[in-house]
């Protein structure tokens, strides 16, 4: 297999870093391997039994987090007299805490549904074997979904901005979902008051981002699909340990796995 020069270029500045790297994972992502809905196609799902969506969206003048704000009102009071959630508000009510909360239940309800073992099929099992494989120190993500844990099954999980600011991570073998987790509805950066908050601690999850990049060289996967024909060869390159060119072992440390890594 011959590297496209894009990946002989990353091939450099990888073997000049002793950290492994660190991945960024966008919504293309999970759109790629399990096929899951853009932001606004997400939103639209729960509009059945409130107003379509092109309203809430038009009010906010095409604003996503404004449209989730709108929306969530009118859900709330969806989800509280209808009876297609009656089970949820029996096993749930007690949990919620906000406006928004019935929304972040049902999106992150729907999310954790998702069949992960599935993943990867139309012709994609090769690169999703070779994502398995990936040696790298952690995983920045904005997405909600598991996919990433399913891949990365012993790597530790950080939801949301407090955990990765508080908790000291040690940046091997984790994910940091800096834009909260289905697993935790509350965690969703989903409406505009979300957003507000999120935005107030930007500084700080700055600062930690840049101490990862300063000590860690980054890759950004946001629509991988968008070069199909490329996106396998890159997974491959980080999967195989010792082979940065072809027909070469590096034994460079962060081709290891992370738990093997000294510090």
């Amino acid at each position: 297999m011959t590297l496209t020069p894009m990946a002989d270029s990353l091939a450099k500045v990888l073997d000049g870093r002793g950290a492994g790297p660190f991945l960024f994972v966008g919504s293309g992502f999970s759109r790629r391997y399990v096929g899951l809905e853009s932001w606004a196609e997400l939103l639209q799902r729960f509009c059945d039994g409130i107003r379509d969506f092109g309203y809430y969206s038009t009010k906010a003048n095409g604003d996503l987090p404004r449209a989730a704000s709108l929306m969530a009102q009118d859900f709330n009071e969806l989800w509280w007299g209808d009876d297609r959630f009656a089970e949820s508000r029996e096993k749930h009510k007690d949990a919620l805490r906000t406006e928004s909360s019935a929304l972040k239940l049902e999106i992150a309800t729907y999310l954790t549904q998702i069949d992960l073992k599935q993943a990867g099929t139309e012709g994609l099992e090769a690169e999703l074997a070779a994502l398995k494989g990936l040696h790298v120190d952690g995983i920045i993500t904005t997405n909600w979904d598991l996919l990433l844990e399913e891949l990365f099954p012993d790597y530790r999980s950080f939801v949301g901005q407090e955990p990765l600011l508080f908790a000291n991570p040690q940046s091997i073998a984790e994910i940091y979902k800096i834009h909260g987790c289905s697993s935790d509805p509350e965690s969703l950066v989903l409406t505009e008051q979300d957003y507000s908050r999120f935005r107030e601690r930007n500084p700080y999850l700055a600062a930690k981002l840049i101490t990862i990049f300063v000590e860690h060289p980054h890759s950004f996967h946001r629509v991988l699909d968008n070069r199909p024909a490329h996106s396998g060869d890159y997974l491959r390159y980080f999967s195989v340990p010792g082979a940065r060119t072809p027909g070469k072992t590096t034994g460079k440390p962060n081709l290891r796995h992370p738990s093997q890594r000294q510090r």
